[in-house]
C-alpha cells in the first residue's frame, strides 16, 4: 500500500515540473482496489484519452 504522503510528494513535484497530474483518494479502499475498480479504471482510461494523444503507429502527438 502506498502512504498518502508518497502520492502528495509525487502530485507536488509533478505539478512543480509543469506535468498533469490528477490526484484520486479512494477512501476506505486497499492497494487492489477491489471495491473502485471500475471507476478506477475509468479514471485511468479519460486521463490517458485527454493527456497522452498519440498515434500508436508513428509516437506522434495530435
Amino acid at each position: 500500500s502506498v502512504e498518502p504522503e508518497w502520492s502528495y510528494a509525487i502530485q507536488a513535484r509533478l505539478e512543480w515540473l509543469g506535468k498533469p497530474v490528477v490526484l484520486h483518494e479512494y477512501q476506505g479502499e486497499h492497494h487492489e482496489f477491489s471495491r473502485d475498480w471500475t471507476l478506477m479504471m475509468s479514471r485511468i482510461a479519460d486521463f490517458f484519452t485527454t493527456e497522452l494523444k498519440t498515434d500508436a503507429g508513428t509516437g506522434e502527438t495530435s
